[in-house]
């Protein structure tokens, strides 16, 4: 492992030859290599150079115990996941953390979930922004997502944790013997996350495979396939057909017309997507609803948008309540005090 980023600057110390009448000096250094402080150049890949002051991305506020048979899990002092796993390999840090099954290291979300088994000599040495730290059976560092697929390929001496979209990497010398560090930047597909969202529409629960976009506070937000919903709303008050001109077209007050694709979802788990270039037109009329596509193996695209966009767009109505959760009224207009 090695330095990270913090609001868009790492720290480093220059250490000098043995021998040197000079000491070691720190500084700070911007996301290009530039020395913010002190103002004398430094040159970032020197050999010989190190950089200092890593800090690990750990969630506090999550706790391992050991019961005197299993490991488990607490958050805030309160039981999370109960004694179930035979080790535990790193804690909780973004959400994930490795634990031992037997003789096999697997990751698991906060909800005990298992996210991919780590493979046989690799280690994973925590998470931040998404992106986690593995080193292979030969000592190389690399990066994967939260679904264990690989970013970078193991490849590095030294790795530090991705931070503000970048991290510090570094080659070994063989002639010098020392380290050379550069900075790596990582540009990252966007991800939206396979969940299920349980809807009550008219009276009746139904559950719908959706995706969520994180926001910038990392809460998320499910989107909802829009030929799912006019299917399943065909024949009520709020029926609507979905066309396609270049761009989504959909009139409402009018009975959909299957095409095969609905409540079918040709891919499955975290996918990578598209922000919607089409525009959205309701009875011909541009709207501005929030979407997103994600495609399937084949190139074919499917397009996702927020219930309550929808509701407040065609004219039916969207709220929660404790009693319903998410509910749908197809014979009521929008209500945004829902």
């Amino acid at each position: 492992m090695g330095p990270n980023f913090s609001g868009g600057i790492v720290k480093f110390t220059n250490r000098n030859p043995e021998g040197s009448t000079y000491t070691d000096t720190s500084g700070y250094l911007d996301y290009r290599g530039n020395a913010i402080s002190p103002s004398w150049e430094w040159g970032l890949g020197s050999t010989g150079s190190t950089f200092s002051d890593y800090f690990p991305f750990y969630d506090k506020e999550y706790k391992s115990f050991y019961d005197g048979e299993k490991y488990g899990f607490y958050h805030n002092g309160e039981l999370l996941l109960s004694p179930q796993f035979d080790g535990v390999s790193k804690e909780f840090s973004d959400g994930v953390a490795i634990v031992w099954k037997d003789e096999t290291r697997v990751a698991i979300d906060t909800s005990g979930r298992e996210l991919f088994t780590v493979p046989e000599g690799y280690l994973v040495d925590g998470f931040h922004d998404g992106v986690g730290v593995i080193r292979d059976e030969n000592d190389k560092w690399g990066y994967i997502d939260e679904q264990g697929h690989t970013l970078v390929p193991c490849q590095f001496a030294v790795a530090g944790p991705y931070c503000d979209g970048y991290a510090i990497v570094g080659v070994h010398n063989p002639s010098s013997d020392h380290d050379t560090y550069g900075i790596l930047k990582l540009d990252l597909p966007a991800t939206a996350y396979a969940s299920t969202q349980t809807v009550n529409v008219d009276g009746r629960d139904i559950s719908f495979q959706c995706y969520a976009l994180k926001d910038e506070s990392g809460n998320l937000t499910n989107y909802i396939k829009l030929r799912d919903l006019a299917i399943l709303l065909n024949g009520s008050a709020a029926q609507f057909q979905v066309g396609w001109d270049g761009g989504v077209t959909i009139t409402t007050q009018t009975a959909y017309v299957p095409n095969g694709s609905e409540l079918v979802t040709p891919y499955s788990g975290d996918r990578a997507y598209q922000a919607s270039d089409a525009a959205t037109k309701v009875n011909g009329q541009a709207a501005q609803l929030a979407a997103f596509v994600l495609h399937d193996d084949q190139g074919g695209g499917y397009t996702y948008y927020q219930l309550r966009d929808l509701g407040k767009a065609l004219g039916f109505n969207v709220g929660w309540s404790a009693e319903r959760g998410i509910f749908l009224e197809t014979d009521k207009p929008y209500d945004p005090n829902n």
